[in-house]
């Protein structure tokens, strides 16, 4: 027994050195070793399953995959290989649950009250590690409406819907251009073409911050060029923000029967323009292993 004993403390000392001695593998290495991990390793949230697409993005290409499933419901948001679904299967009451594609689990989350619901989103909140659902909300119908706010909800902690008013910001040019989620901002698409961002400062009083917006026309002018006009009604009424990809490019569609699909890189500028083999009008779900 001591012999084996100290076998093993000299084997474990030398595959410590050995270790140590190892460069860092590159990453698109350590990406690929993710891939082949079983899927119940990478998740532990709950999901359904459902028909989604996977966009697994790498530095230098983009590989989309289909996944035939079936879910009782609508998806209306995706982040970080989490969905948001809605279950149309009860129309008096708003019952939404957080589903996980691949595990094939879901969790049901509080019911939301009977308040207008203009757009929801899945968030992920680095600084709690905790996933935060935030639904925009109105309180009537009238024309224009008498006000705006969010309803936010953290995954697993909260037991009830927490509201911030934020009706100077949240307008309702946005309710028909798409809102992403990322790191505690809201970024939409406005009808100049340019991207609104706002931080949310403090969650208790609602205190939001602007951040300097940027202009997307140069890119919706090329990817349009690949779109059949009988698709397009206007060019700065035509797209919608959906996701982040690797934390600084923001990936875009446009509305109407498309397949064209593209992103712009915030920080180089660039542009990547690709398509997929059809149109889809619900959020495209990306897989965990990159950053939304």
């Amino acid at each position: 027994m001591k012999k084996d004993a100290s076998f093993h403390m000299v084997l474990r000392s030398r595959v410590k050195k050995q270790l140590k001695s190892i460069a860092a593998l590159p990453e698109e290495i350590l990406f690929n070793i993710l891939l082949l991990l079983p899927a119940d390793v990478l998740y532990a949230v709950m999901s359904p399953e459902f028909d989604a697409r996977f966009l697994l993005v790498g530095e230098r290409d983009i590989k989309i995959s289909d996944i035939k499933c079936q879910f009782p419901g609508r998806v209306l948001s995706s982040c970080n290989g989490l969905t948001l679904v809605r279950d149309i299967r009860f129309c008096t009451t708003r019952l939404y649950y957080i589903a996980n594609p691949i595990t094939n689990r879901m969790m049901t989350l509080p019911t939301f009250p009977s308040v207008p619901i203009l757009m929801c989103s899945l968030a992920f909140a680095a600084s709690s590690n905790t996933h935060k659902v935030v639904l925009r909300t109105i309180e009537n119908m009238d024309n224009p409406p008498s006000y705006y706010g969010c309803a936010i909800l953290t995954v697993s902690v909260d037991k009830a819907w927490r509201y911030i008013k934020c009706a100077d910001i949240l307008h309702d040019d946005i309710s028909f251009l798409g809102l992403v989620m990322g790191k505690g901002f809201l970024y939409w698409g406005s009808r100049d073409f340019s991207i609104s961002v706002w931080m949310l400062k403090d969650h208790e009083t609602g205190d939001w911050v602007k951040i300097p917006d940027f202009n997307v026309e140069v890119t919706v002018r090329e990817a349009a060029k690949f779109v059949s006009a009988e698709h397009l009604r206007s060019l700065n009424d035509c797209f919608i923000p959906l996701c982040w990809l690797d934390e600084e490019k923001l990936l875009f569609s446009f509305i109407e029967g498309s397949n064209i699909y593209f992103f712009y890189d915030i920080k180089t500028y660039a542009t990547r323009i690709f398509e997929m083999e059809r149109h889809t009008r619900i959020f495209n779900h990306l897989n965990s292993l990159t950053w939304l």
